[in-house]
């Protein structure tokens, strides 16, 4: 089936769909379940449905591009799989480099408890694997369709 499914849209359409499909449950559960309360993580501020908007209409892009076939330009598809992944990594990236702060901050007396989110940087080293993922995917080559044989003879019709 994956075969077939291949042949039909290219491995990379299959790879868009099949990562849409993912954003998709990644925008319901966005929805259904908010995040922990990390203040200083500036996505996890947002309205879950924003967040849940942005998982699903990335996903659906990817999945609309991929249905397009493997002779169509599918870079839309491409760059739409790394918007969620990459707000995610600055979000968490940002929370985790003020918290590195937050002691100089803290001995200067500009506030009076820590800031931050110091478990950032995990949550940002696996949005960034995300994304160099995605992006080793992104410049990978749709193989053509297989050269039709000829015939073995010039009677033989294919």
């Amino acid at each position: 089936m994956i075969q077939r499914l291949s042949d039909r849209f290219g491995w990379r359409g299959l790879w868009l769909m099949t990562v849409g499909v993912a954003y998709l449950a990644l925008a319901l559960g966005a929805y259904l379940e908010t995040d922990a309360d990390r203040p200083w993580v500036a996505l996890q501020q947002l309205p879950p449905w924003l967040i849940a908007a942005g998982w699903g209409s990335t996903g659906a892009l990817a999945i609309f591009v991929g249905t397009q076939g493997p002779s169509r330009d599918d870079s839309a598809g491409h760059v739409a799989l790394y918007v969620m992944p990459a707000a995610k990594w600055l979000s968490f990236t940002v929370a985790w480099a003020v918290s590195l702060v937050s002691p100089l901050l803290l001995d200067a007396g500009l506030t009076e408890a820590p800031i931050g989110y110091p478990g950032g940087w995990y949550a940002a080293g696996i949005w960034i694997t995300f994304s160099t993922m995605l992006a080793v995917t992104a410049g990978w080559p749709n193989p053509a369709p297989p050269i039709p044989r000829p015939p073995a003879s010039v009677t033989e019709t294919p």
